[in-house]
């Protein structure tokens, strides 16, 4: 299952962290590639470009309900919020506490 990385940040700044913790993904899609901060859809609409994915078949997981959820859904593509420490009650998205449980979504 390929994962991508959007990320508001610069992409050497992304590259580097990534390198550092040994992660690896199918790409990095960041603002400055399209002039935009999430929750602009634009980042998300280059991400489904880059990937080849249509958005129904995407599942978009980050950690900001105003940044990932919201501009995940205005793209069409589902969200999750990664939420590790209790916190506000969400009813319109799925809330997980660990990554791992993302797998159950897909």
């Amino acid at each position: 299952m390929p994962v991508y990385v959007i990320s508001n940040n610069g992409i050497q700044y992304v590259e580097k962290a990534m390198k550092q913790k040994g992660l690896l993904t199918a790409g990095i899609i960041c603002a400055d590639m399209v002039r935009a901060y999430k929750p602009r859809r634009e980042i998300f609409d280059k991400a489904l470009e880059v990937s080849g994915c249509r958005a129904e078949k995407v599942l978009h997981i980050g950690d900001s309900y105003s940044s990932d959820v919201q501009g995940a859904a205005a793209a069409g593509i589902r969200p999750v919020l990664i939420q590790r420490t209790e916190g506000q009650e969400y009813e319109d998205v799925t809330v997980i506490r660990r990554l791992t449980e993302a797998l159950t979504l897909l």
